[in-house]
């Protein structure tokens, strides 16, 4: 060979050599020009390649690129740009960043990072802009935050990609984000998946705080979307022996977010969770500081959720936990066997203008509850915890055989609250609603099947329950709590219908006063209703009265209970009566009483005497008891010359006319698939947000018989029709909901809907959310009853 023909060889392969790297080279001996095209095999840096310039990296099939737990593979300056293509870094360590720290532009495409460790970022240490798209994270790891990126530049976006068992882990010290911590604004996360990713506090005695199991945020504008988290977890376990040991608090299972804004759309979160241990070795004292808060999301300000499914999640605290929330929105989401061991299931929150609606609550009644949800008196836990906050909304709601919504304000002071709550079905529940410490509350519209304890309030003023339908429940034998239980002021109950509450060995009331303050009671339907043990369908327990031996009560006679224009039939009262009292100035007028067994009033205390008690204008027929019983009236005339005389009407079939007018009514303008209004298009000012995010329910039309999960197995006819009255279907079909937030917008996939989804279709449970034209014709509905009742009333 001559010597021209051999210099020409040897161009030929050097240029061979640095377009296509074999196995046999070491990328720290390749000259990196524009693109580089890898041949498939695997490869070792030996010490960290700079990148100062454009490079494309890409692999033939898939390559693997190992630093041998020595040093981090790429520091990309702030004048570079690297693309990376079918590649998996693995095995790389370092401070910022086991396998790269970015300082330019990273665009990763179909690139796996496993097993690299870092202080900060696991994988990868952001500092510039960076674009991940059909990438996987696997068991990197951090030592203080974003066990597989750590971000610090803004505007990034991460899609189709999955992060599994990535986590931070530290002795004493505070972990933030098991897969991503980020610290910049407008994060996207979209279409990912998070398995088992976790912040681990090891071996501590005295260690600091912990947030996002898999993702942690603290810049504005997060949104996470068709994405599931799976199994993430906040851990911490000490075998620090002779030593105080202080737990410290978790926050979120698998997401903690400090955003400005935070949207949760189409997800699945999935037994993630937050807990601890101790070893049998800890001898000292233990602080009980340790608040595992939101197993799933933990989030502040302005959060937007909207069509996700939360199952099987777990901590101290419930799923979603929301402070200092200003015009939040939780829409279409479903719940199912959450277990937190306080406060509430699924969601706590404190704030102003939210808009809690058209989200179902599920637990299996057979399901082994965790920690004290099975002892709920003692708890008080909810579904819905809200504490503090004015200008709320909780509507078109359902939940079953769970507890349903406490509100307070904890400072144990009467605030004006504005809140509403309306439209819900309340299905199997213990306790359906508790309102305590707050004023203007209207719980209206709602359906209560099957509750053991509706509606509580204690102090407030100003609670108006209007227009409710109840059937079934009552207290049980355990308990002198009231179905109703009354301890606010100024509170209206009016509008409703009560039928079938109770049993023969109820102790408690129907409705149960207990405050010394007015109290108006008028228009109900008291129908079918069974008290014993001395209650009344409404009992009073104060309004002022004073001793036998004639000593005046010290808090004397205050307010009024207003009793009027209701209908009582077909009452089982056993040794009750329709009203028990052990209160005075109650005024009781212009009632129809009729076919009821027992006595019409009680007044059921040997150490009162009851004065100012005015029973007049009622119309009583078939009533086969007394007028009093036990004790001593002092009024201005006898009960008998009070101007009460027989009813003559037909109520039965009155009532009939009115159960057909309003099944009709549904049959015709309400039937058929309906959805919740784009919260959008409500008065902002009141409880909504501008979010720009345009929410479709679409749910399936077929209806089940509320009668299959109703504990009351008798069949009664009109329970399907009052049913039909709470404008809900069997089925739920969120997942195919569509969500838009800003200009993002997605469905779940067909394969993203949760076995636990289906599961709850099965339920044979009610559930159809109603458009605003149905309130219209519930009004007209209400208006033509009361103008009937009216023309009843002047049958004499």
């Amino acid at each position: 060979m001559n010597f021209k023909l051999k210099i020409l060889f040897l161009g030929l392969l050097l240029v061979l050599c640095v377009n296509s790297v074999s196995a046999a080279d070491s990328l720290n001996n390749i000259t990196l020009n524009d693109d580089v095209l890898l041949d498939g095999s695997d490869y070792v840096v030996g010490e960290t390649i700079l990148i100062d310039h454009d490079v494309s990296i890409a692999a033939k099939d898939y390559s693997t690129i190992s630093a041998e737990n020595n040093n981090v593979i790429f520091n990309v300056s702030s004048n570079a740009k690297l693309t990376l293509s079918n590649l998996n870094l693995t095995n790389a360590n370092g401070v910022k960043g086991g396998a790269i720290y970015n300082n330019g532009v990273l665009v990763l495409n179909n690139c796996t990072f496993v097993n690299n460790k870092a202080t900060f970022g696991g994988a990868i240490y952001n500092n510039g802009t960076m674009i991940l798209n059909n990438c996987t994270f696997e068991s990197n790891i951090a030592s203080v935050s974003g066990g597989a990126i750590y971000n610090l530049q803004d505007d990034l976006t991460i899609h189709d990609s999955t992060f599994i068992g990535n986590y931070a882990k530290i002795k004493n010290g505070i972990l933030q984000g098991g897969a991503i911590a980020n610290y910049a604004n407008n994060l996207t996360v979209d279409n990912c998946s998070f398995v088992k990713n976790h912040l681990f506090n090891t071996n501590w005695y005295k260690n600091g705080k912990m947030y996002g199991g898999a993702i942690y945020n603290s810049g504005n504008n997060l949104i996470v979307k068709n994405s599931k988290f799976n199994g993430n977890y906040i851990y911490g376990y000490t075998d620090s022996m002779n030593k105080h040991v202080d737990l410290s608090d978790k926050y979120g299972g698998a997401v903690y977010s400090n955003a400005d804004i935070s949207a949760f759309l189409n997800n699945e979160f999935d037994s993630n969770e937050i807990y601890s241990m101790l070893s049998s070795y800890v001898t000292k004292k233990v602080y009980l500081s340790n608040k595992g808060i939101a197993s799933a999301i933990a989030a502040y300000n302005k959060v937007i959720i909207i069509n996700n499914t939360f199952s099987n999640n777990s901590a101290a605290c419930p799923p979603i936990n929301i402070d200092n929330g200003e015009r939040c929105i939780i829409l279409n989401n479903t719940f199912i066997n959450n277990n937190a061991r306080s406060l509430a299931q699924s969601i706590k929150m404190d704030g102003n203008n939210t808009f809690i609606a058209g989200n179902t609550f599920y637990r299996d009644e057979n399901a082994v509850d965790k920690g004290y949800f099975e002892n709920p008196d003692y708890w008080e836990v909810y579904e819905i915890l809200i504490d503090g906050g004015v200008n709320n909304t909780i509507s078109y709601n359902y939940f079953e055989n769970s507890n349903g919504i406490h509100y307070l304000n904890s400072f144990g002071e009467d605030k004006t609250a504005n809140l509403t709550i309306s439209n819900n079905v309340f299905n199997n529940s213990k306790k359906s609603v508790f309102v305590e410490h707050i004023n203007n509350v209207d719980i209206t519209s709602n359906v209560f099947i099957n509750s053991n304890y509706a509606i509580s309030t204690y102090t407030g003023r100003h609670i108006n329950i209007k227009n409710n339908y109840f059937y079934g429940g009552g207290s049980d034998n355990s308990s002198h709590r009231g179905y109703l239980d009354i301890n606010s002021h100024f509170t209206d109950i009016s509008g409703n219908v009560f039928r079938k509450i109770g049993a023969e060995d109820s102790l408690g009331p129907v409705i149960y006063i207990k405050v010394r303050d007015n109290i108006t009671i008028a228009e109900n339907a008291f129908i079918e209703n069974t008290v014993a043990h001395g209650n009344g369908i409404i009992s009073s327990l104060f309004g002022g009265f004073y001793y036998i031996d004639g000593i005046t009560d010290v808090d004397g006679p205050l307010g009024n209970v207003e009793v009027n224009h209701n209908y009582f039939a077909n009452n089982s009262l056993n040794d009750g009566a329709i009203f028990e009292s052990r209160a005075s100035k109650i005024n009781i007028e212009n009632n129809i009483i009729e076919n009821n067994e027992g006595l019409i009033i009680l007044a059921n205390e040997t150490y009162y005497k009851t004065q100012y008690m005015n029973f007049t204008k009622n119309q009583i027929k078939d009533f086969t008891g007394d007028i009093m019983d036990y004790s001593y009236f002092y009024n201005s005339k006898n009960f008998d010359g009070s101007a009460n005389e027989e009813y003559t009407g037909d109520s039965t079939s009155f009532l009939d006319k009115i159960f057909d007018f309003v099944k009709n009514l549904w049959d015709e303008y309400v039937k058929g698939k309906n959805s919740v209004k784009d919260p959008n298009n409500v008065d902002t000012n009141k409880n909504t947000t501008s979010s720009g995010s345009d929410v479709a329910d679409n749910t399936d039309d077929s209806r089940d018989d509320i009668k299959s999960n109703s504990t009351d197995s008798s069949g009664d006819s009109d329970v399907g029709d009052s049913l039909d009255k709470s404008h809900y279907s069997a089925k739920n079909s969120l997942s195919e909901s569509e969500s838009n937030v800003g200009d993002s917008s997605s469905g779940l996939s067909s394969d993203s809907s949760s076995p636990e989804v289906h599961e709850l279709e099965k339920s044979n449970v009610s559930k159809d959310i109603a458009d605003d034209n149905y309130l219209i014709w519930i009004v007209l509905v209400i208006v033509v009853i009361f103008a009937l009742l009216a023309i009843g009333y002047n049958k004499r």
